[in-house]
């Protein structure tokens, strides 16, 4: 290897929950490439994202700190400026930093974008602050004239032309065959082809997104997993909003869950697909063995598990539990090992550091590196998550829906969770309703030890305590308001902002 940086590629697949993206967690083997790419890298079976959804996880992976301490969260939304991330360091020592997103989440209006020297928004053709999303979902609702005030009111901001190939873009041609991943690699391919002057190393960010709700995968991928006894009809008129379910105004059978879950693993086979796609593309460009490459999660999903769906709400392993895989000619020494210590989506910028010789004292963060003298070395004692309010809040919901059939004031709550060394994991809730689990003996946490371990109990009340005084908190009550075209743009994709 020479001595110049390489270059780094970070993959984070939105929703992917590591029971199917995984190079050894699926029994169907799902994911072929990530098997393939790990068996020429580390994969990690006890990884660990800090929070169970979207913005404060990638804010988490982004700053190397837990939630609390970057305050990002549903009544925060936005990573504030004076966070220092990433991409703004390999900015600082000369990479050429370049983002893409499928994700609306992720974007310069939640300070997502900081640090990257161009951030793509994938569902614009023409990228710009704004784009006409807004106006193709009003156009849902509206009627005769109204929509056509509608249109014209949103065409008026900004350059009309570009407004006019944006919406019809996004209508038409962004989503027509998948979410994004076919389209993200012919612009990542793209950059590294016509842009990338190969003066500097790169850092290439991309966000995957086909795993997300709803499920919809290509035709061929949905063939391939969905059993055959299911009509296309039966298929189409499953109702995936997540919403509608956990306040139990639509049930789900045993059959519907089975048909959500195939659809599910064939959006992850199909971005499995889209990676070796990629990798592929590495490998014939002699760049695979001067890029370090991270291929993870920022959070996984329940799909019926725990009488949930979608990713809130809870702190259980389907959500916190990631997978994980590194790759680096660097590391070759511990090529195809499967790492049994635990490591956390925090702990990948200080490891970032570590491998291009940088001192984490540089910055202060609570993730810690995983590597050490060019070896995989974890020290982490446990691994900690948060969840710091609902998203959506109860209120609305209640709002939303007026046939509430369930309990849904149990879920008003903030969580934190940790899991220690031995496999035994406590959740914390602000309403106390507290849980304890041997995660060796009930994996999948239906045995709520807390009642009756009042000892065990009390040792992790200490442990958290006792992270919760290291930690560096931020508390800021203001909310960051978030517009109507925004609101409109995360709804489309199940969100349910105040």
């Amino acid at each position: 290897m020479s001595n110049k940086l390489p270059n780094i590629l970070l993959i984070i697949v939105d929703t992917g929950r590591v029971k199917s993206l995984s190079p050894f967690g699926s029994k169907r083997n799902l994911c072929p490439n990530l098997r393939e790419i790990s068996k020429e890298g580390i994969s990690f079976s006890r990884a660990y994202s800090a929070s169970p959804w979207t913005l404060p996880s990638h804010a988490s992976l982004f700053t190397g700190l837990y939630p609390s301490e970057h305050n990002t969260n549903a009544k925060h939304t936005r990573l504030d400026k004076e966070n220092y991330v990433l991409a703004e360091f390999l900015n600082s020592v000369g990479y050429d930093t370049f983002g893409i997103a499928n994700n609306f989440w992720l974007t310069k209006a939640f300070g997502m974008d900081k640090g990257f020297k161009v951030f793509i928004k994938n569902w614009l053709l023409i990228q710009k602050d704004m784009d006409m999303f807004e106006i193709k979902e009003a156009m849902k609702y509206l009627k005769g004239g109204r929509r056509i005030k509608e249109m014209f009111r949103g065409l008026r901001k900004g350059n009309p032309l570009t407004n006019a190939i944006n919406g019809l873009y996004s209508r038409f041609l962004y989503k027509r065959y998948d979410d994004g991943a076919g389209v993200t690699n012919k612009r990542v391919i793209s950059f590294l082809r016509e842009t990338w002057t190969k003066r500097n190393p790169f850092f290439i960010f991309i966000n995957y997104f086909e795993p997300h709700l709803p499920y919809r995968p290509p035709l061929k991928f949905r063939r391939k997993f969905l059993p055959t006894r299911f009509s296309d009809e039966y298929v189409r008129n499953i109702d995936q909003s997540p919403w509608r379910f956990i306040c139990g105004i639509s049930e789900k059978t045993q059959d519907e869950f089975e048909v959500l879950s195939s659809l599910y693993n064939a959006e992850i086979a199909y971005v499995d697909h889209r990676i070796g796609e990629l990798f592929n593309f590495l490998k014939e460009n002699g760049l695979d063995e001067e890029t370090i490459i991270i291929i993870t999660s920022d959070h996984g999903e329940n799909i019926g598990e725990h009488n949930l769906m979608d990713h809130q709400y809870c702190l259980y392993e389907e959500l916190i539990k990631i997978p994980l895989v590194v790759r680096w000619p660097d590391l070759s020494s511990s090529f195809g090992v499967k790492y049994d210590k635990i490591v956390q989506s925090v702990d990948i910028f200080p490891s970032i550091l570590s491998l291009l010789g940088y001192s984490q004292s540089r910055r202060s963060m609570s993730g810690r590196s995983f590597i050490e003298k060019r070896r995989i070395c974890s020290r982490r004692e446990y691994a900690y998550a948060e969840y710091l309010a609902p998203m959506p809040a109860i209120e609305t919901l209640k709002e939303r829906f007026s046939n509430i059939k369930k309990d849904i004031e149990k879920f008003d709550r903030k969580l934190s969770s940790v899991i220690t060394l031995d496999n035994m994991k406590f959740i914390h809730s602000s309403n106390g309703l507290h849980e304890m689990y041997n995660l060796t003996d009930d994996p999948s946490e239906l045995n709520n030890m807390f009642p009756s371990d009042g000892e065990k109990a009390k040792e992790f009340m200490d442990l958290l305590k006792r992270i919760s005084s290291q930690l560096k908190i931020v508390n800021k009550k203001d909310n960051v308001d978030i517009d109507k075209e925004i609101k409109k743009r995360l709804e489309s994709l199940g969100y349910l902002v105040e």
